[in-house]
């Protein structure tokens, strides 16, 4: 009797391997975050923190939009953040500039960036049609 558990036991050992491989690899590599391990580790090649998203998550930097925020912009600063196409940076929680403020930032100062996306990013009120991108510094 023990043999003919053997074959299932077998199965469910490596569905439980891959199910745990498949967890670990979406916590180190979330498209929506650079984490401080992935910035040390492109410092050679990276000295701002717009080269660290350039290299590691380009799309970052793309303007995009999602049909759900009003085409109307309700107030001036919605109106030209729709013109302009900015993607909004903030640096620990403050409103820092658009993506080339990046350039003017070290990667060796930055732990952790963060993408939102337009409707994520509402939360910081109108004008962020493209999303954001969140920094925090050590």
């Amino acid at each position: 009797m023990n043999r003919s558990y053997l074959p299932l036991a077998l199965v469910a050992l490596l569905a439980l391997a891959a199910c745990s491989s498949t967890s670990n690899s979406r916590q180190r590599g979330s498209g929506d975050v650079i984490t401080m391990e992935e910035i040390q580790a492109v410092l050679g090649t990276s000295r701002t923190a717009y080269d660290v998203v350039a290299r590691l998550q380009p799309r970052w930097l793309e303007k995009r939009s999602i049909s759900a925020l009003p085409t109307r912009p309700s107030s001036t600063e919605a109106r030209v953040a729709q013109d302009t196409g900015d993607i909004v940076v903030y640096l620990n929680n403050q409103r820092y500039g658009g993506p080339q403020a990046l350039r003017d930032l070290s990667a060796e100062a930055v732990a952790e960036m963060r993408y939102l996306g337009p409707a994520e990013a509402a939360r910081f009120g109108t004008g962020h049609q493209h999303g954001a991108i969140l920094v925090t510094t050590r």
